[in-house]
């Protein structure tokens, strides 16, 4: 089944705030949350079972604000 035909033939569920959530599990400010998908990935995977748990069909990955601005005080060569 496409998206398309999922939509078109009832509900469709995304999952939730991942920014909240991980705050609530200690995400502290100005700390990036796309950091975590590295240094804290059970979490991650621990939110993201969960969404699909309460009936989620569509989970977006934790790369919100993954962009070159925001991780340019990194040294890879791939961001340039």
């Amino acid at each position: 089944m496409t998206i398309l035909e999922k939509i078109k033939n009832g509900f469709t569920y995304f999952d939730g705030g991942t920014g909240t959530v991980l705050q609530k599990k200690g995400l502290q400010p100005g700390e990036l949350p796309e950091e975590w998908n590295l240094t804290h990935s059970e979490d991650i995977i621990d939110l993201h079972l969960s969404y699909i748990n309460a009936g989620a069909h569509i989970i977006n990955a934790n790369t919100f604000g993954a962009n070159i601005l925001k991780f340019s005080y990194l040294s890879n060569p791939f961001l340039i």
